[in-house]
């Protein structure tokens, strides 16, 4: 009983990993920038430049994407 318990939960972080990495990329490959849209506070297009490098280094964006996964 204990070894089928611990297959079941083995496989359940297995599939848990697998879902947030695809979801993760598959939110990357949707056109837009996060950055902006924020900066500008919902109206794209209206945020400077200083202010869109801000919220890019506050959220991470700026990062490699194995350092983004990461966090």
């Amino acid at each position: 009983m204990t070894t089928y318990l611990l297959k079941r939960f083995g496989t359940g972080l297995v599939l848990v990993f697998l879902v947030l990495t695809l979801i993760f990329f598959v939110v990357r490959a949707v056109p837009g920038d996060p950055a902006q849209l924020l900066a500008s506070g919902g109206s794209e297009g209206q945020a400077s430049e200083e202010a869109v490098e801000q919220m890019r280094e506050l959220l991470g964006l700026n990062l490699p994407l194995w350092q983004q996964f990461a966090l």
